[in-house]
């Protein structure tokens, strides 16, 4: 499924990038965004390597979602989950008293990583 998810965005760009693929309104604040196909490829590829690089997510890893509680509509909420899926980890949607739990593994990994990079 994931891999189905990301060939098919990549078929998007490749055959209409420039059209649009998403549009969120705020109706409170009268707020429009629309992303095209392109864009939002790009926000996932970002995301996607910021969770690999940064964060040090490996695939199969749960990620917290406060975000997906918070805000299911928002187009951040689906780059954020595409770019989960597209690095293999998957996202969970939580309370709020997580909220620090993708910094916190990040840390954690950060942590293992130099200590093991020490023993080396």
């Amino acid at each position: 499924m994931t891999a189905l998810l990301a060939e098919r965005l990549q078929q998007r760009v490749k055959l209409a990038g420039s059209a649009p693929l998403l549009t969120w309104y705020d109706f409170e604040s009268g707020a429009r965004t629309e992303l095209s196909a392109t864009t939002f490829s790009n926000w996932v590829d970002k995301t996607s390597n910021l969770l690999q690089d940064e964060v040090v997510v490996a695939a199969g890893d749960v990620i917290s979602m406060p975000l997906a509680v918070e805000a299911p509509g928002h187009w951040l909420t689906a780059v954020w989950q595409l770019a989960c899926w597209q690095v293999g980890s998957r996202e969970e949607a939580v309370c709020e008293a997580t909220r620090w739990a993708l910094a916190w593994l990040g840390r954690l990994r950060s942590t293992a990583h130099a200590a093991r990079d020490e023993r080396s």
